[in-house]
């Protein structure tokens, strides 16, 4: 409840400033278009359903690399002190070299899941479509909002102008 009442309040104060521009010392007029941009690039809730939408979009790419090839690659070097020596029997044999390489690269293909990769993905697919009818649903409210405080600051400037007029 409380979040909504600071939305509102955000929301007058912003339609107010948009329709009240005379009282601005630059005299911008914003229009009903000019308010809505700037509400919906300055709205908290509509940046976040942005923001929800680009993570679902993330999570539909990431479930369908499971069904890609996985590469992997390390390497490793080792530099040995001394050599092992060896005696057999009188002839004296070295083992080993002083600089070790091991370099190693595996390739892993799924081949079979038991559906785990289709579930995964469909699910990520419906948060996607869900995260795309909630910032639809987040920007209309946005914009009704902004359009109701809009016609209601012009209304009430012209039940001043009105009130005015009767009283001279």
């Amino acid at each position: 409840m409380y979040s909504l009442w600071v939305v509102t309040a955000a929301f007058t104060l912003a339609a107010g400033a948009c329709v009240s521009a005379s009282a601005t010392p630059s005299n911008t007029v914003y229009t009903l278009e000019d308010c809505i941009r700037i509400g919906l690039s300055q709205s908290g809730v509509a940046r976040n359903a942005e923001r929800d939408q680009e993570i679902a979009s993330a999570r539909v790419r990431q479930s369908r690399g499971l069904a890609f090839p996985h590469l992997s690659m390390s390497a490793a070097y080792t530099r040995l002190v001394e050599l092992q020596d060896v005696d057999f029997g009188g002839e004296t044999t070295t083992f080993g070299v002083l600089d070790n390489y091991d370099i190693t690269a595996t390739v892993e293909q799924l081949l079979y899941s038991g559906g785990r990769v289709n579930a995964a993905l469909s699910a990520a697919k419906a948060a996607r479509e869900y995260a795309d009818a909630a910032r639809t649903e987040a920007e209309s409210g946005l914009v009704r909002d902004i359009e109701m405080r809009f016609f209601g600051i012009l209304l009430a400037r012209e039940v001043v102008a009105v009130q005015a007029a009767s009283v001279d």
